[in-house]
């Protein structure tokens, strides 16, 4: 993959516990074709401003996406600025300020243009020739027009019309480093530094590196404790660790064996077999892989996490 980053765009992410699944919980590991080359191929103009060496996309090269509707199995056509709009609503509450849905809009553009290039260079099969799916778990998370509603209530009107006023302002824009679209990451609260994308996806990226970020740890829910008795910790891990043996005493079964200097688990000990910090988190349901490991007889297993999100 080559290296991406010119405009980098802050991003003021989620303070809430909200879902936070990143743009590039999907690592790409072929390089898409560079924007210049697309133009060549699509007539797409391109305009760049020295200043902010951003590189603005003519909408109507994008004119609509395909997306796969997980639910149906059906791929569904839909415009790029409902899409945009469908997405800032689903990642970031409407309360927030319009800077920051803004920076949302850019980077969820962004994350669709890539994914787009993506696609076309190398199709995913299970896409069924969709640019992505409604799988928050692999994608950018996404509400229909119906859901919005739904889930907006009485604010609908009033909601809606900020967030639609937030894409506008910025739709057609794309982040970009070496006249790529960026991988677009973000999460909801860092461990009070962010990660690196190499400690997470295992690639090293020059703009998805550690920071220091301290302010998330003022944010609410900075701190969070999940509590797994020894019989449900013995169950997840048998089901998820091939190889785990759990003969030993409970206190010995999660032992963390490296972290990252933004307190991510990078490998724990789980029943004498090593496995990520990440692999961890998605098998126990965790808010992040940073975290830290207690057991007592008394009340079992008390995980404390830091922060939301993958950090990156």
């Amino acid at each position: 993959m080559k290296p991406y980053i010119a405009y980098i765009l802050t991003l003021t992410m989620l303070t809430a516990a909200l879902p936070c699944i990143a743009f590039a919980e999907k690592p790409q590991s072929e390089t898409p074709k560079t924007l210049v080359e697309y133009q060549a191929n699509t007539n797409t103009a391109l305009t760049t401003s020295e200043n902010t060496q951003k590189i603005t996309i003519n909408p109507n090269a994008f004119t609509d996406f395909k997306v796969l509707d997980c639910q149906t199995n059906t791929v569904f056509d839909i415009s790029a600025r409902d899409y945009v709009i469908g997405v800032v609503c689903a990642e970031m509450p409407a309360s927030f300020e319009i800077e920051a849905l803004k920076a949302q809009a850019a980077a969820s553009y962004t994350y669709a243009v890539r994914q787009t290039l993506d696609e076309i260079e190398n199709p995913t099969p299970e896409l069924m020739g969709a640019n992505f799916s409604t799988d928050a778990n692999k994608y950018q998370a996404f509400y229909t027009a119906d859901e919005i509603e739904q889930i907006y209530g009485d604010n609908y009107d009033q909601y809606y019309q900020k967030i639609s006023q937030a894409v506008d302002e910025v739709f057609g824009q794309v982040i970009i480093y070496d006249n790529e679209p960026i991988v677009a990451a973000f999460h909801a609260m860092s461990s009070g530094k962010t990660e690196s994308s190499q400690n997470v996806w295992g690639q090293p990226l020059d703009y998805l590196v550690a920071v220091e970020s301290a302010s998330d740890e003022q944010c609410a829910g900075y701190t969070e404790q999940a509590v797994f008795t020894k019989e449900q910790m013995q169950n997840l891990i048998t089901q998820s660790v091939d190889g785990a043996d759990l003969s030993s005493d409970p206190s010995a079964w999660l032992q963390i064996i490296s972290v990252s200097d933004s307190k991510t688990v990078l490998q724990i000990n789980a029943g004498g077999v090593a496995v990520s910090g990440a692999y961890l988190r998605d098998v126990l349901n965790l808010r992040s892989a940073a975290f830290d490991v207690a057991y007592t007889e008394e009340i079992g297993f008390v995980i404390t996490t830091y922060g939301y999100g993958h950090g990156v």
